[in-house]
């Protein structure tokens, strides 16, 4: 099975870049997601700034969820 996008450029200009750097912000999620868990789990954090990341790392994982693209990480 092959799967073909076609853009009319130049006027879909924003919506091909869109897709073709689409993996590029993938590999910024999981790079803030394996960021947070690695601070959370191997560094000495107050609780505060343990409370922080864990907020934040929960709120990666509902968009990640959200967005259904869980399946990937």
């Amino acid at each position: 099975m092959k799967v073909t996008l076609e853009f009319n450029l130049p006027e879909d200009q924003d919506d091909y870049d869109l897709y073709k750097d689409a993996f590029e912000f993938f590999k910024v999620i999981w790079e803030l997601n394996q960021e947070l868990r690695k601070k959370m789990k191997y560094e000495e954090l107050s609780e505060e700034e343990y409370n922080v990341y864990e907020k934040i790392n929960k709120f990666v994982a509902e968009l990640i969820n959200e967005y259904g693209i869980g399946k990937h990480f």
